[in-house]
């Protein structure tokens, strides 16, 4: 009995000690990581301020650039304004054709297919006459045709 009850202390001795170590490692691994974060968020928000900078003098330029192109008088900046408004104007105008184009041709190949389709449709109709007339007619009212003219040949 005395050999259980220094058992159970000689186990958890052992699993205390091996936690302890496995714990030691798991905080240094989770300081590691944290410097590693630190350091991420510095860089990134060193790379905000200069971005930030660079915004902010962006605008006095792109003001400068407007103000020299439109400072040279209101004729200038009216036809600017009327060359971009024509522009536009022509695009939509050739998309518009363009697109006319496109639906007469789509147009025009639709009625081919039907009209090809329709065609291949009598032609299917008047052979099968043809071949009901041969199979209602007897054989001694059948038509032959010369030899070089194609006749459907009915033989029953």
């Amino acid at each position: 009995m005395k050999k259980t009850y220094l058992l159970f202390p000689l186990i958890g001795a052992a699993l205390l000690c091996g936690c302890g170590k496995q714990t030691k490692i798991n905080g240094e691994k989770i300081q590691i990581l944290s410097q590693n974060l630190v350091q991420f968020e510095q860089s990134q928000s060193r790379q905000m301020a200069v971005l930030q900078s660079q915004l902010t003098s962006l605008a006095p330029m792109l003001d400068r650039i407007n103000n020299s192109y439109f400072e040279k008088n209101r004729e200038d900046a009216l036809f600017y304004h009327t060359n971009t408004l024509f522009l536009l104007l022509t695009m939509d105008k050739k998309i518009e054709s363009q697109l006319q184009d496109a639906e007469i041709e789509r147009a025009s190949e639709n009625s081919q297919a039907y009209y090809y389709h329709t065609n291949q449709t009598d032609t299917m109709y008047f052979c099968a006459a043809q071949i009901e007339d041969c199979r209602r007619f007897p054989p001694h009212f059948r038509i032959t045709a010369p030899r070089d003219l194609p006749l459907v040949i009915c033989r029953l």
